[in-house]
């Protein structure tokens, strides 16, 4: 598996709980509705649930966050210990032919000695399965083993603060998974040991609903045209989440102070007629800050104030592009 693939199974594993409880709660819910309710009033509000879960995915992907990696205990983890030659089911065999004594019906119809006879098969047989989970087990020792050796020359790397290292890290755990569905593969660089900087590029506000859905008084579905501001303010909320989600991450996995992000989209040129990507948010998040919210009730465009960002945002047009940060401390004089 490696220790790309140990990785995300870990932080796979850290979020998991959170994730899956909300979604199997939603599904339950779901398939409640749907077992016991077949009206139309029912029908129209499970549309309303769903559009609402769809929303709130959008706008809360700062609340899956990880615990922090120690990378000195993981330093300090001893090596996996070598298995020991299994012998248990051929023990058990032995013991089973040595005791063996035939009965007196055995004895009578003259089957004492084949049965001895499947007995003894029966030792070898277990003697080639206890070869096969010896060498089984080998082969995961020796899987374990590289891991082990993998994460130990990370770790030595991460402590030194060596940049390749932080950046070997967040490229190989995959950490960006959950919102791969809303920004194409990260881009990650370091160039001082208490830093890294990402690159997300979004594709715009495709993912924003067009379709804005609620319950009349009378339980009847409402489905009507999201307004142009109203989807400014979401897509808006959308980037901003992804940002501090994209930067909690990166201060989990590596031990650093700051993580420098900058989310980028498509803007078209109107002196090329071309689409170029062009920075709509830069914004430099500390650790420290970082801890002391509250994540899973911060409005993530609001949460903006807390650290140093670049952002030209209007309700009624949107992103403007801005030029990104150049460094962690870059202040632009706001």
């Amino acid at each position: 598996m490696g220790w790309k693939g140990t990785v995300r199974s870990i932080q796979a594993a850290q979020r998991a709980a959170e994730r899956d409880a909300r979604r199997r709660e939603r599904e339950r819910e779901r398939a409640d509705k749907a077992a016991t309710h077949q009206t139309a009033l029912d029908d129209a509000a499970l549309e309303v649930e769903v559009y609402e879960a769809a929303v709130d995915d959008l706008v809360s992907l700062h609340q899956d966050r990880l615990e922090r990696w120690d990378w000195k205990a993981i330093r300090a983890q001893l090596a996996p210990q070598e298995p020991a030659q299994a012998h248990d089911q051929e023990a058990h065999a032995v013991a089973a032919l040595q005791s063996f004594k035939p009965s007196s019906i055995d004895r009578a119809l003259r089957r004492g000695e084949s049965k001895r006879r499947a007995l003894e098969t029966k030792v070898a047989e277990a003697k080639t399965a206890d070869v096969r989970a010896t060498a089984q087990a080998q082969r995961e020792f020796a899987e374990e083993q590289r891991d082990w050796e993998d994460m130990q020359r990370l770790a030595g790397n991460i402590l030194k603060g060596e940049f390749s290292a932080y950046v070997e890290v967040l490229e190989g755990a995959d950490i960006f998974d959950g919102i791969s569905p809303y920004s194409t593969p990260p881009a990650f660089s370091a160039e001082a040991q208490d830093s890294v900087t990402v690159t997300l590029r979004v594709p715009g506000d495709e993912h924003i609903p067009r379709q804005t859905k609620s319950l009349l008084k009378s339980g009847k579905l409402s489905s009507k045209e999201t307004a142009n501001g109203k989807r400014n303010e979401l897509y808006q909320d959308h980037v901003c989440s992804l940002a501090l989600r994209s930067a909690a991450d990166c201060v989990a996995l590596v031990p650093v102070d700051f993580a420098l992000v900058h989310v980028r989209s498509p803007w078209l040129n109107e002196a090329t007629g071309h689409l170029e990507d062009r920075t709509i948010l830069s914004v430099s998040v500390p650790r420290e800050t970082l801890t002391t919210l509250n994540l899973s009730r911060i409005d993530p465009s609001e949460a903006m104030a807390n650290f140093v960002h670049r952002m030209d945002f209007k309700r009624a047009s949107g992103f403007r592009p801005v030029e990104p940060l150049s460094s962690k401390f870059e202040h632009d004089g706001s």
